[in-house]
């Protein structure tokens, strides 16, 4: 029965895969740590440029990347600006003349 025992090779294949496994996690560890320095010094030098680019704090005291105004509302609808081509910039039914005058 020993001898079944010591020739029996099926768990060895998980142990090794194992070992690998914990290989792999401490070369990962060691190199975010190693990197630490050049990941934070990145990621300050990005948000420094982020911020320089959009101003900081944007007009009026709005939040980066927020102008306060409501995109694409510029207080007109659009294709409507009021006159009609072709007969001299007045809206149809607008000619400022009261009706039976």
């Amino acid at each position: 029965m020993l001898r079944i025992f010591i020739r029996d090779e099926r768990g060895a294949s998980a142990a090794e895969y194992a070992l690998l496994l914990v290989l792999i996690c401490v070369g990962l560890v060691v190199s975010a740590i190693a990197l630490r320095g050049a990941i934070q010094g990145s990621m300050q030098n990005s948000a420094h440029q982020i911020a320089s680019t959009s101003g900081a704090g944007g007009p009026s005291g709005a939040p980066p990347g927020q102008s306060g105004a409501t995109p694409g509302l510029s207080g007109g609808t659009p294709g409507q600006g009021g006159g009609n081509p072709g007969q001299g910039g007045t809206a149809p039914g607008l000619s400022g003349a009261a009706p039976g005058l």
